[in-house]
Order: C-alpha cells, then sequence, then structure tokens
C-alpha cells in the first residue's frame, strides 16, 4: 500500500518529457542521425543511445526545450491543460493555470489554452537565471507563439 502511494507520487512528480521510442530519427535510423534534444539540453540530463533517449530523472529540470527541439514528435511534455485566459511558469505567482516552465509548451497547447478566445497572456520570470530552464526558454516560447499563429491563420 505505502509503496503503491509513493509511486504515485512520484509519477505525478515527474517532470520528464514522455518518450515515443517509435518516432526517434536516433532509433530508426541511428544515433549519429539526430542528437537535438540532447545538444539543446542546458542540464546535460538528455543521451542518445541506439534503443533510444534516456533522461536523467534527477538532473531533467521538466524546462522542455527537448521536447520543442525533436524533429519527430519522439518526445512530449506531460502537461494537463484548461482552456483558459492565461497560463504562467512555476516561478510566477498569481492566479492563472500554472505549468511548470512555458518551454514545454507547444503550438497546440496554446490552442488548446484559447480555446476560441482572441487572445492569450503567458506570464514568466526570468528565465535566464531560472533553475528550471535558462535564457533558450524565452527564445523558445516566442518561436511556439509564433507557430501557434502561423497555424490558427490556416
Amino acid at each position: 500500500m505505502l509503496d503503491d502511494l509513493l509511486n504515485f507520487v512520484f509519477r505525478a512528480a515527474d517532470v520528464r518529457p514522455e518518450f515515443t521510442k517509435a518516432r526517434c530519427l536516433a532509433v530508426r535510423q541511428s544515433p549519429a542521425a539526430c542528437r537535438r534534444c540532447a545538444e539543446v539540453c542546458p542540464h546535460d540530463a538528455v543521451t542518445v543511445r541506439g534503443r533510444g533517449v534516456e533522461i536523467d530523472d534527477v538532473d531533467c529540470t521538466g524546462c522542455g526545450l527537448c521536447v520543442q527541439a525533436c524533429p519527430s514528435l519522439a518526445l512530449e511534455p506531460r502537461v494537463r491543460l484548461e482552456g483558459g485566459r492565461a497560463a504562467k511558469c512555476s516561478k510566477v505567482a498569481g492566479d492563472a493555470q500554472t505549468v511548470h516552465c512555458l518551454g514545454r509548451l507547444r503550438p497546440t497547447d496554446l490552442h488548446r489554452l484559447l480555446r476560441g478566445r482572441s487572445s492569450l497572456v503567458l506570464a514568466r520570470g526570468d528565465c535566464a537565471d531560472c533553475p528550471i530552464g535558462s535564457a533558450a526558454v524565452a527564445e523558445a516560447i516566442d518561436d511556439v507563439a509564433a507557430r501557434a499563429r502561423e497555424l490558427l491563420a490556416l
């Protein structure tokens, strides 16, 4: 019983992205074919091997930069979103829906948050000094917002 409870708590607190082996270019071709996720990780938590991507459960902070960099969508964030007017990173105070790190969001996540609204506020702290992400998170958020706008225009 105690083991079940502890396993539930650890799974709920796991910030690592989910990995789908069948989509991974490093698995389907070779580890040399794609290493983008490992190259962008500011915490050296990602290792690419022939059998797939391994993400260290201690070093991974859940910033989501590896998710943004993955061209085959083999890495997906563990994000559960509700529609709303705003979303914020976990380092920002307030009542808006909290995402561990806004760097984890994809264009489709922004669409899910919008749910028919015309605007969405994304609040973040100082990414450069954040222990979760890095300065690259701010740029990743801008890129995701631009891609989301492009999708909405289609």
